[in-house]
């Protein structure tokens, strides 16, 4: 009887730390997709080098182009998987700054990066901005070019997407079963030696 009593318990304490494990997990996934839906994961970074811009020409969710004062055109592209990615390259050709709507990208130049208060303020006297949103099936993209009174370009972005708000919940709470089971296994080890 004794030995039924202790297993039934046992059965009820795993059970319980992995319902437990459970609810942490996806309550930490969705705090932590809460914060990123915030813009909490997202700052600004300057694109650095050795010049100094007077003009945004155009831009788009991974590039932009800007004239520097030698008069020259360069580019700076945030996608590794083209070469050249993360620097200023001279450009080549620049493309027209016609929002292109058929591809669910729009971009707009201004004197200003605001955005009703959700970006953070960038770091310094703004003198022009280019906002760029990118929209496909399931994800999206926002970004700010900003060119600072200094000649500084500097970039603000942020990314969502469905699927990890669908995976996010899901992985959490695998990996909170999992760390209640670890839990489960010290608590009966722990009561083993004593």
């Amino acid at each position: 009887m004794q030995k039924i009593k202790r297993f039934s318990l046992s059965i009820l304490y795993f059970v319980s730390f992995c319902i437990l494990g459970l609810i942490v997990g996806v309550g930490v996934a969705y705090g932590f997709l809460t914060l990123s839906e915030q813009e909490a994961f997202s700052s600004w970074e300057l694109l650095s080098g050795d010049l100094q811009f007077v003009k945004i020409n155009t831009a788009d969710n991974q590039t932009v182009w800007a004239q520097a004062v030698d008069g020259k055109v360069y580019s700076w592209n945030t996608n590794c998987y083209n070469e050249n990615c993360n620097q200023w390259v001279e450009a080549k050709e620049i493309p027209n700054n016609e929002p292109e709507y058929y591809s669910g990208q729009t971009m707009e130049i201004g004197n200003s990066c605001n955005a009703e208060g959700r970006v953070q303020k960038a770091p310094g006297q703004v003198v022009e901005c280019a906002h760029v949103t990118f929209s496909g099936a399931g994800f999206g993209t926002e970004v700010y070019y900003a060119l600072m009174d200094d000649g500084a370009i500097w970039m603000w972005e942020h990314s969502a997407n469905s699927i990890e708000m669908e995976i996010m919940p899901l992985c959490g709470g695998i990996l909170g079963v999992i760390a209640g089971i670890i839990v489960f296994a010290l608590f009966i080890l722990r009561r083993a030696t004593k």
